[in-house]
């Protein structure tokens, strides 16, 4: 897969995201994506689906543990 589709699947899955996180948070995991595609070296290494859901789930994780 190409990067570019790669990162086409990721936006689809971001919008799906931005619908249910909070703002903050939402710009939070759209950063780790952008960061993290610049290390991409196919389309595979571009963070979508799971692991977009891995990165919400530990997000929260975080948060509960900090309180």
């Amino acid at each position: 897969m190409t990067i570019e589709k790669g990162i086409q699947i990721q936006q689809q899955h971001l919008s799906e995201w931005k619908r249910v996180l909070k703002e903050d948070v939402y710009e939070k995991l759209a950063l780790w994506t952008m960061e993290t595609n610049l290390e991409a070296n196919t389309g595979y290494d571009i963070r979508r689906g799971s692991d977009l859901s891995a990165w919400v789930q530990n997000y929260s994780i975080d948060k509960i543990n900090s309180h």
